[in-house]
């Protein structure tokens, strides 16, 4: 990612949930969750995201043995995941996603970016186009 993260700009890091083995390099590892002290670090490292994934190139195996994902709450991920079944059917709207802060959104096919946070909204957003 070419970033250079200082250990003091990390509050606190540990490791989470199950171990598991990687597909493509079979390496065993487990994810980690980390704290930072400050907005700034946290954005840099998350805006630097995209320099990991290079759209229609495969990655060698043990070449990014990490991928760097938001850590939702749970009720967040579900209605992510609602959201994104919901517009499958909509031609109108491009995808959804979660934003680097965490916040829930849709993009509108040539127009902007809508945020919600509740089944209402989103349902008000997809009614409306």
């Amino acid at each position: 990612m070419n970033l250079k993260i200082e250990e003091s700009n990390i509050d606190r890091f540990h490791r989470i949930g199950p171990t598991y083995k990687d597909k493509t390099s079979s390496i065993t590892s487990r994810s980690i969750i980390i704290k930072f002290n400050d907005w700034n670090s946290r954005q840099k490292f998350y805006t630097s995201r995209p320099k990991l994934y290079i759209r229609g190139v495969k990655q060698k195996p043990g070449e990014h043995n990490f991928k760097v994902a938001l850590d939702l709450t749970k009720r967040r991920y579900e209605l992510l995941k609602f959201a994104k079944e919901k517009i499958k059917i909509n031609n109108k709207i491009d995808f959804a996603f979660a934003d680097s802060n965490c916040s829930l959104a849709i993009k509108i096919k040539e127009g902007p970016i809508i945020h919600f946070n509740s089944k209402d909204e989103l349902h008000s957003i997809i009614n409306k186009y």
